[in-house]
């Protein structure tokens, strides 16, 4: 009998109170509906821009794989952005042959300024899976 009256308190009497509650409640949900919208269609944007970017990027810095696999010249760095990491690495070798037969550089802020890999770091680069998949990986 309490739970009743509780519940009879809270429901609105008048017939403009149950109209403003509607129209709250529409309110939140249809504002809800165009966030999750808006999100979704900015996650989509974006990703499409980033895979973009890294497929012209490495195109700008390479032949594209025109040479089908085969060990390619020296990358092109120019039209390249500052902390571009560009690297040609022999995967699943040790560190001391990852020095010797891999190389890598950071693009730096200054007109053709480059930084050297870590043998370290191109162990790290060497150890991540070609799969075609996405790999974080944090160089040190």
């Amino acid at each position: 009998m309490r739970s009743e009256l509780r519940i009879e308190r809270l429901r609105p009497r008048t017939l403009t109170a149950r109209l403003v509650v509607t129209a709250v409640v529409l309110v939140a949900v249809v504002s809800l509906l165009i966030a999750a919208i808006a999100t979704v269609a900015i996650r989509t944007s974006l990703m499409q821009r980033l895979d973009a970017d890294v497929l012209s990027s490495v195109q700008r810095v390479g032949d594209g794989d025109r040479d089908q696999g085969r060990r390619s010249p020296r990358p092109i760095t120019t039209n390249q952005g500052p902390g571009t990491l560009i690297a040609a690495v022999t995967p699943g070798t040790s560190s001391s042959t990852a020095t010797k037969n891999s190389s890598g550089v950071v693009l730096t802020e200054e007109s053709g300024g480059q930084r050297q890999l870590s043998g370290e770091a191109l162990h790290e680069l060497a150890e991540v899976p070609v799969d075609g998949r996405v790999h974080a990986v944090r160089l040190s």
